[in-house]
């Protein structure tokens, strides 16, 4: 879902999976928290030591690893030129992208380098990668790169030997097939561009040949370059048709890429996304993983009768039949009997979500009156129906805020065997009917960048082991960012629990997995059995048992359609879009509690107002007299956050107790059982 916040006198949206209410007196963001580390005991954010390279981490033993300070990049006066500043960063990822897949070579701190005070994390997992001699960046002698310049320099041998593919400003949609074409054929994209000073026009006189020259060839007539495919009518499109023939059946099934083109990457001030919100706002630091994994890069509408505001020429849904091509190819490489991760949602906040385009597109209207009226949510319910009908879940990074640098270095990480949850209650307490049980779900981390960059903060949070909490971390994201999730579990304090994310091992709605949910979309056979299959293999090493939040959009659910959770979330499950009070036994076993979508803090920080907090909660309580057990989800609410709500909660409601996910769904299962 998603969140709206106030920045700067206009309102921005942030496209996570279900965030749908706020509290709104949040405070200003913090600094950046001081690097912690763990230790192998577990630990309270308090306690929590200092993050220490080994002795020898920079030996220089195995190699060199490159590091760019890009706070120190962004500085520049020639990175001022959004162009510039985008072809070098275009270019950074994609050599990531194809070197670090070989060894770990270059690595991008983005730390501090963000305006309006986010807090990034780059920094602190370089150091946790440089601990001990089997951390993957151990013995790497560590050399800075201080200037885009010396980048270049650095790594023209290797631009010049692999060769360039050039992508048309003309036609942004070219942008993402160049990152497509580089994790396949290993040429390195650049825009065209023949200033003097470009960067397109520095490696041509070095020498980098152009291997494929996208400029020019896609007009949206006749037939699409170098096919026998007639025109969509869109040159938007005819770029991806194109790349659909040329590299799906060399492309892996296992990621998708959803990244925004370069449509409105050079735009100014509130409209531009890189000048406003840096490099995280054109998503590019998430391509590196992707293009790792040889992933097709789309960016596409899921609209199926309209025409997109970066294409309104085009005939309505040619963007919606062009994607439903690429996600049936692509299930047809697996023919149903696993799922394909798609890293990140159709751009909500400068392209396809009405609230903003009166910023780039004032007079852009939707055919589709409801949309004009329904805002940006609306575009993640239906990627999420049309996805999850393809087999696909989603990894919930988003643009403006929330996308990674250095996955194709994080994914490295070597991950133990198994990770108890190890707070498990060896028995259950004696329910008290005078008591109001409340679990608190740590979320929304269904997303790589918004858990590595949460986790790192909240983990040093004061308060944290002082109350039972329940992370939800979708487990999925263990193959992108398997160091975050080492570090989370493996120095979890007493207090700290673990339960599946949104819907389970990926953001999908699971209604869409049965043949009559598919009918009207994909068509494609029932996929229950193998979402039980994929979840069980995430599960079974993290010791999952229970589901936090079974998130189904805006369709409903019942005790049917969450009949396959039992198969391997047996100890509980809550979800949306249910009531607060609905409750009951999936197939006699499963207990499962309604969610109240009540906590989400500010943005930036985590932090939520006391009082304010507490009032949400005990109006819930108040409303619904008779109910013990209440499932609270937060969103991005840190630890000191929650204690300050539940100290005031208690002033007028004694009887709340806080409770672990275990003793909360293990109560509730003894209250329903007649």
């Amino acid at each position: 879902m998603s969140v709206r916040i106030k920045i700067k006198g206009w309102v921005t949206m942030m496209s996570m999976s279900a965030i749908l209410l706020g509290i709104t007196a949040c405070a200003p963001s913090p600094a950046a928290p001081s690097s912690s580390a763990p230790s192998s005991d577990p630990a309270s954010g308090a306690s929590l030591p200092a993050v220490q390279p080994g002795p020898e981490a920079d030996s220089g033993e195995k190699g060199v690893i490159y590091t760019i300070p890009y706070a120190e990049w962004i500085r520049e006066p020639r990175m001022q030129d959004l162009r510039y500043h985008y072809d070098i960063i275009k270019l950074a990822v994609s050599l990531q992208g194809r070197l670090n897949a070989g060894r770990p070579t270059l690595f991008i701190n983005d730390d501090r380098a963000y305006p309006q005070g986010q807090s990034r994390s780059a920094g602190f997992f370089f150091d946790y990668m440089r601990r001990t001699p089997e951390d993957v960046l151990y013995g790497y002698k560590e050399q800075q790169i201080r200037s885009s310049e010396e980048f270049l320099e650095i790594f023209r041998d290797e631009i010049v030997r692999a060769g360039l593919i050039v992508w048309d400003e003309q036609v942004p949609a070219t942008a993402n097939a160049a990152f497509t074409a580089c994790g396949v054929d290993g040429y390195y994209p650049v825009r065209y561009d023949a200033a003097e000073n470009s960067v397109y026009t520095w490696l041509t006189k070095q020498g980098a040949e152009v291997r494929i020259d996208l400029c020019g060839k896609f007009t949206g007539s006749g037939t699409v370059w170098q096919t026998d495919r007639a025109s969509t009518g869109s040159a938007k499109n005819d770029v991806y048709v194109w790349a659909m023939e040329k590299y799906i059946d060399r492309c892996g099934f296992e990621y998708l890429g959803c990244l925004v083109d370069a449509a409105y990457a050079f735009r100014e001030g509130l409209a531009g996304p890189m000048q406003h919100y840096g490099a995280a706002g054109t998503q590019l630091p998430d391509a590196d993983f992707l293009i790792m994994h040889k992933a097709f890069f789309f960016d596409l509408m899921v609209f199926e009768q309209e025409s997109p505001p970066d294409d309104p020429g085009q005939q309505p849904g040619t963007d919606y039949r062009t994607l439903c091509e690429l996600l049936r190819r692509t299930y047809q490489k697996h023919g149903g009997d696993t799922f394909t991760q798609v890293i990140s949602l159709p751009e909500g906040t400068f392209k396809y979500g009405i609230d903003h385009l009166a910023i780039v597109a004032p007079d852009f209207r939707y055919r589709t009156e409801e949309l004009n009226q329904a805002g940006n949510w609306v575009g993640e319910y239906t990627a999420g129906q049309l996805f999850s009908s393809y087999n696909c879940v989603i990894d919930g990074d988003c643009a403006p805020f929330f996308s990674l640098f250095n996955c194709s270095i994080y994914t490295q990480h070597p991950l133990r065997e198994q990770y108890p949850n190890r707070n498990k209650p060896a028995q259950l307490p004696a329910y008290d009917p005078d008591k109001i049980y409340i679990l608190y779900h740590m979320g929304d981390y269904d997303g790589a960048a918004w858990l590595t960059n949460r986790s790192a903060a909240f983990y040093k949070d004061s308060s944290r082991g002082q109350l039972p909490l329940a992370w939800a971390l979708n487990p999925n994201l263990s193959r992108r960012i398997p160091v975050v999730f080492d570090y989370m579990r493996l120095y979890a304090s007493e207090q700290d629990y673990f339960i599946g994310g949104d819907s389970g091992a990926g953001y999908l709605y699971p209604s869409q997995l049965t043949q009559a949910g598919r009918a009207a979309w994909s068509g494609l056979p029932d996929a229950t059995q193998a979402w039980i299959r994929w979840n069980k293999a995430f599960y079974q090493p993290f010791d999952l048992s229970i589901t936090g939040f079974v998130h189904n959009g805006i369709r409903p659910m019942d005790a049917q359609l969450l009949s396959v959770y039992t198969g391997f979330s047996p100890d509980g499950a809550s979800g949306w879009p249910m009531q607060v009070s609905d409750r009951f036994l999936v197939q006699g076993t499963m207990p499962f509690v309604g969610t109240y979508l009540g906590l989400t803090g500010a943005a930036l920080s985590g932090d939520c107002d006391a009082e304010q907090g507490a009032a949400v909660l005990r109006q819930t309580i108040e409303s619904n007299p008779g109910l013990h057990f209440y499932f609270f989800r937060t969103v991005i609410v840190n630890p000191t956050a929650l204690l300050d709500i539940t100290e005031e909660l208690k002033k007028t409601m004694p009887q709340v107790e806080v409770v672990d996910p275990y003793t909360f769904f293990g109560l509730a299962k003894r209250y329903m059982q007649p």
